[in-house]
């Protein structure tokens, strides 16, 4: 083996060793200066319960209980590389909702309208069933492939005004969006640095309610809600459309990826981020779980169910913030209580990386190149030795 490749394996083993699989992997598949587009690491099938009860722990009755219920539904990437991002197929509800509702503020959103009366120290109970198809997603963006937005748009006009929660035209948060790009003009580019101050400054702390950007920007901490708030809000005040997305993180499948028939139960509600690009359309982040060593940039795993699209929600019956998955409405103050419990099965995991999650791909490259780097070292007189010896 010449000097001038073990110098090569050398090098590289080194590279794959000091730098972190966010850099050497993912960052790299997401830009490209060659091709570009969406990979579908491996696609993850499963059943889903949803089981809403809310329980009257009072004596008297309670009446016209108005039960507001996200009907999860398919969603796509849309734009010149429109993939799906989940495929979904309802099994059954019950008891059958009294109508279905249309959000006014972001098309495609529906609400199953449930209205309910629970005798004394009785039950009300909702349980949808769901089958779901996933896919962990990759995005493969050519930053100088991005065109120029149309200002005119539906989505751009829509998705750059600020909101309750995104303060985008508040003078600290466009100011500070300014400093961060300061030099940068393409889009992705700018939005990969508020990706990573906002990913690396903003320190985790679960909030009782909802804060908002100004907040988040202001005192450096926040949950899911805050970081999703304010890496839009810098967005939006810098003219890159961009929308919170609500649902459920199934966080132990991310490291059960392949335990087939296996019950799940430990979920919770999340909120991260899509930002729209010319010819590309919407593109996945989530700067939280990034905050904890996972890389997410224009990447999204299986296990990020969408249930809500839009921080703001508003239908003819109901106008609500951040709205998840259920919101309830009632007269009076009853001694009422209610509980979600969701149960989710694997039933199938398929891809030409079926058996591999994207982190384990990592591994599996840099004991390859651990192994390349040893044998690097073996001297060509050892080498002949050794076939000789066989």
């Amino acid at each position: 083996m010449s000097g001038r490749f073990k110098q090569f394996i050398v090098f590289f083993s080194i590279l794959f060793l000091i730098v972190p699989p966010s850099v050497s992997i993912q960052q790299s598949l997401v830009f490209t200066g060659t091709d570009n587009g969406i990979i579908d690491f491996y696609h993850v099938n499963y059943n889903v319960e949803f089981n809403i009860t809310f329980t009257n722990l009072g004596a008297s009755s309670v009446n016209n209980l108005k039960i507001w219920v996200s009907s999860i539904g398919n969603k796509s990437t849309e734009g010149g590389f429109n993939s799906d991002l989940q495929t979904v197929y309802l099994i059954s509800v019950n008891p059958t909702p009294k109508t279905i509702l249309y959000d006014i503020n972001n098309l495609g959103n529906e609400f199953l309208y449930f209205n309910a009366s629970i005798p004394a120290y009785s039950n009300y109970t909702i349980i949808l069933r769901y089958n779901i198809s996933s896919f962990e997603k990759i995005w493969l963006i050519n930053p100088n492939l991005i065109e120029e937005y149309n200002t005119s748009s539906a989505i751009y006009l829509n998705y750059t005004k600020p909101e309750p929660f995104i303060e985008s035209d508040n003078p600290s948060i466009i100011n500070f969006a300014t400093q961060l790009a300061a030099g940068i003009e393409n889009p992705l580019l700018v939005v990969k640095k508020f990706y990573d101050w906002v990913s690396t400054n903003i320190q985790y702390q679960l909030q009782s309610d909802e804060r908002g950007a100004l907040w988040a920007l202001e005192n450096r901490r926040g949950d899911c809600s805050e970081y999703a708030d304010l890496f839009i809000a810098l967005c939006r005040a810098y003219g890159i459309p961009a929308r919170k997305i609500l649902g459920w993180a199934f966080s132990d499948l991310v490291n059960n990826l392949f335990s087939y028939s296996y019950h799940y139960i430990n979920y919770a509600a999340h909120a991260w981020v899509e930002v729209y690009f010319e010819k590309y359309g919407w593109v996945v982040f989530d700067p939280t779980w990034a905050s904890s060593g996972f890389y997410y940039f224009g990447r999204i795993d299986p296990f990020h169910l969408i249930t809500i699209v839009g921080e703001n929600v508003s239908t003819t019956d109901f106008n609500t913030t951040e709205f998840s998955f259920m919101a309830y409405q009632v007269s009076g103050a009853p001694d009422l209580s209610y509980n979600i419990n969701i149960l989710l099965e694997v039933v199938e995991v398929s891809s030409l990386t079926a058996t591999y999650s994207f982190e384990l791909l990592f591994m599996i490259l840099t004991g390859l190149v651990i192994v390349l780097f040893i044998v690097g070292f073996i001297s060509k007189h050892t080498f002949k030795t050794v076939l000789k010896s066989v």
